[in-house]
């Protein structure tokens, strides 16, 4: 798809990027209101007590 919005016409290269968007940013806007692109918590550091 993003090599037909190079390749194409003006007109088409807009429409190939509104359908990008029009597909894209709903996913984006949801991801971000659940939470999903925050970074995992850090793994808790290893017990240097702890018996190996």
């Amino acid at each position: 798809m993003l090599l037909a919005a190079r390749t194409g016409r003006p007109a088409r290269r807009r429409a190939v990027t509104a359908a990008n968007l029009a597909l894209v940013l709903p996913l984006a806007v949801a991801a971000h209101a659940s939470g999903d692109l925050r970074a995992p918590d850090p793994a808790p550091a290893a017990d240097s007590t702890a018996a190996s």
